[in-house]
Order: structure tokens, then C-alpha cells, then sequence
């Protein structure tokens, strides 16, 4: 049996627990968690002594939260002066995880008036301009190179909670280890994207987010990047806006000189939506401004059938079930999509419930699947860019594992939707 105490206060708790065990020879275990500074001098010491004086073998880890933003606010609680606060604001600027929208540019157009604040005031403005979510160095963190994790604490880390080491880690995570998660946040978002968007989309901060990582991916050079043609995956949760992603990096791709979209799916009911997302300004949930304007021209998002009809100046797109997809292509007839089309231009293939593209890979027979008809595709050409999403990966099964590892770019699960109160909860 395990007790759980959210506020451990003097460790009555865990007297009791370790009494009962004395009695009846128990193996119930206890986690205290307490957030005053008198755990150091009240709880763990009482602990400890209920324990010797027991004489028993008993044992128990006393263990901190590695703190980050946490530090800062320590900081500015202590300090005296507002030459202090200063020095802390210059530090933070570098340092510290600040909120996603706040601009540093605007702030010190006014600093001036800050220092006009007295100095519970200027405390109290520098600690509200803090990420509270990054107080502490979140488990997902643990190899950030920003946080500066040692081998002992990563060590004791993962014993507690009875981590399995990979040797291998995801995209996502080596693009946190090669570049910290605020060099990932630096990564400014063109304005292209964001005008070009309805307006007030795309403003969340993962979804911010979710554009930088494939910034990052596209333009820089680092170990573990994939190599092309480039093949990425966006695990996000249902209802997190994975459709506007694909709207934002359509934009993206567009201004890198891509022209040709190929949006497959295994439902027609999803093809008929996203549709609408992408074709029909009358529609509640279309994603793009009244007028899309790139380098100055106005730019176009044209339905086709075959991409021998397309144009270089537009977005040509193509929706189709990936069944549909699967028969034109390996049974060729008049004005279908053939292998042909895909040689000499380069696509973007965007796969939404990707999760139905891998039982070619599940199974270990790629032959004749849907997934190898994707495959050849996105192989006609090297420059090719394969864009999955799903709210669902297979990470149990040791093939699926292996495939996905070096592609998913970004991940927003369901989980940490409803922690950042994003998901619309039904009882």
C-alpha cells in the first residue's frame, strides 16, 4: 500500500504509517510533499528519529524540486534595493522562462517608469512577468541543456520514478537537448504565417510553438536531424488545433517555394471538414485571412485533382482518402493521379489520423499497404516533405517505436491539454 500526502506538514503522516508497520510487521510505504522550508528542520528530522528509536530497518529519501523560475522569485524576494531588482530584470532577460506574451522590447521602453515603482511594487511586477509553469524543471526536461541537469541528479531522478533509460530519444526531445527549450522559444514566427491566419488563430502558445520547432528543423544543422526527403510527425491531442498547424506550415512551405499539397485521410467525413477549413471563407472554422498575402502578392488556395493542372504562383492542394489514393495509384485509369504526376515536382504530403498509415510497419510486410503507397511517393523526389498527425502513437510495439523516434517533431498529448484547461471537458 502506498500513502500519498499532498501536505506533509510535521510528518504526522508517516509517524503513523511507520508505527502500523512496527505493529503488524507491514510494508506500507508513504510520499510526503510539503512546500514550507520547516520539512528540513521539523518533518524529515521527525522521520528520521521515529525511525531510529525503532530500531527498525526502515529508511526513507528526502528530495527537492529542482527549481528554475523558482530561483528568480527567491531572488527578487530577497533583495534590498532596486539596483538589485535591476540586475535581476537583466538576468531574467536571458535566463528565465518569461510569459509567452510578453514583448522584452516594449517592456524596456518603459523601464524608466519601473523604477519609479517602489520596491514591493517593482517585486511584485517582476514576479507576475514569470512563467509559473516553469517554476521547477519539469521530468520532460530532464535532458534540456538549459536546465543544466547533473548525471547525480538525472540519476536519482530516474530511479524514483523507475525510469527506463532509452538510448534513443525522440525528435522532439533532441531538439530540447541541441537547443534548450528558450532557444526553441527565440525562434521568431514570420509574420506571413501569423497575418496570414484568421485573425486571433494560432496564437496558443503551443501552437506557436509547434511553427518553431519545424522553423528550427527546416533551417538548422544539428545532430539528429532527419534526413531528407524530410518525414515529421505532430502528435496532438484531438481538438488541440492540428488543422491549423497544417494550415500555418502550408504558408510556411509556400513561401520556401513549395507549391503542391497533398492532404490524404482515411474518412470522408474529414475530408469534407478540412475543406471547408481550407477552401471555404463562409465557414466558421476557415483558418486563413480574408486575403493571403505573401512577398507582397496575393496567393491563392486552389483545389486540384492532378497536379498537371497546377500553377507556381498559388497553393495547389489536393484532398482524397488515403483508400482512394491507394487504388488510383495502383490501378491506373483516365484522369486519376498517377506515380507520374510526383516525379518532377516537389510535394508536401500532409497525412491527418496518421496512426491508420503504419500497418505496413506494425506487421513487418510494408508490401502493397497504404503505408508503402505513401512511401513511394514521398521518395520520387528528395526535397518531398511528409507531414503526419495524430492524437494517437503506438510507442508499446517495438517496430512502431523504432519508425517513429526520429520523426515526431513535436508533441501536445491530451494531458497536457487539460493541464493547460484547453480541452472542453464533458461529464
Amino acid at each position: 500500500m502506498l500513502l500519498f500526502r499532498f501536505f506533509g506538514g510535521s510528518g504526522t503522516t508517516a509517524h503513523a504509517v511507520l508505527h502500523i508497520n512496527k505493529e503488524d510487521n507491514g510494508n506500507r510505504q508513504f510520499i510526503l510533499c510539503e512546500q514550507m522550508d520547516y520539512i528540513e528542520t521539523i518533518t524529515a528530522p521527525r522521520v528520521q528519529k521515529v525511525i531510529e528509536n525503532d530500531n527498525s530497518e526502515n529508511s526513507f529519501a528526502y528530495l527537492e524540486l529542482k527549481k528554475y523560475n523558482q530561483t528568480f522569485i527567491d531572488q527578487i524576494e530577497e533583495s534590498k534595493d532596486s539596483e538589485a531588482i535591476l540586475k535581476i530584470w537583466e538576468e531574467m532577460k536571458s535566463k528565465s522562462f518569461l510569459n509567452y506574451n510578453l514583448d522584452i522590447q516594449k517592456h524596456d521602453e518603459h523601464i524608466e517608469e519601473f523604477k519609479q515603482f517602489d520596491i514591493k511594487q517593482q517585486k511584485e511586477h517582476l514576479v507576475e512577468l514569470l512563467d509559473k509553469n516553469q517554476l521547477y524543471v519539469n521530468l520532460s526536461s530532464l535532458n534540456d541543456k538549459d536546465f543544466a541537469v547533473s548525471a547525480e541528479e538525472k540519476k536519482i531522478t530516474q530511479d524514483f520514478y523507475q525510469l527506463k533509460i532509452s538510448t534513443m530519444s525522440f525528435l522532439y526531445e533532441t531538439l530540447v537537448q541541441e537547443f534548450g527549450k528558450r532557444e526553441i522559444a527565440r525562434i521568431p514566427v514570420p509574420n506571413f504565417i501569423t497575418d496570414n491566419l484568421k485573425p486571433g488563430f494560432g496564437q496558443r502558445p503551443y501552437q506557436i510553438e509547434s511553427f518553431q520547432r519545424y522553423i528550427l528543423c527546416h533551417t538548422e544543422d544539428f545532430e539528429g536531424r532527419p534526413k531528407k526527403p524530410f518525414h515529421l510527425l505532430y502528435n496532438m491531442a484531438t481538438g488541440s488545433g492540428k488543422t491549423l498547424v497544417m494550415a500555418g506550415l502550408m504558408l510556411y512551405l509556400y513561401e520556401k517555394g513549395f507549391r503542391n499539397f497533398l492532404f490524404f485521410v482515411n474518412s470522408n467525413n474529414i475530408i469534407k471538414k478540412t475543406k471547408d477549413n481550407f477552401l471555404n471563407p463562409q465557414a466558421s472554422k476557415y483558418l486563413f485571412n480574408d486575403k493571403i498575402v505573401i512577398d507582397g502578392k496575393e496567393v491563392y488556395i486552389k483545389e486540384t485533382d492532378t497536379f498537371e493542372s497546377a500553377d507556381d504562383k498559388n497553393i495547389n492542394i489536393k484532398f482524397t482518402t488515403i483508400q482512394q489514393l491507394h487504388i488510383d495509384l495502383n490501378n491506373t485509369k483516365e484522369n486519376s493521379v498517377t506515380y507520374e504526376d510526383f516525379k518532377d515536382k516537389k510535394m508536401v504530403l500532409i497525412a491527418d489520423e496518421a496512426h491508420h498509415l503504419v500497418a505496413g510497419t506494425r506487421s513487418g510486410n510494408l508490401f502493397g499497404s497504404w503505408e508503402d503507397t505513401v512511401k513511394k511517393i514521398h521518395e520520387t523526389n528528395f526535397d518531398n516533405i511528409l507531414l503526419e498527425f495524430t492524437a494517437t502513437i503506438d510507442t508499446e510495439t517495438a517496430a512502431l517505436l523504432n519508425h517513429y523516434q526520429d520523426k515526431v517533431i513535436f508533441k501536445y498529448d491530451l494531458a497536457q491539454f487539460r493541464i493547460d484547461k484547453y480541452s472542453k471537458e464533458i461529464n
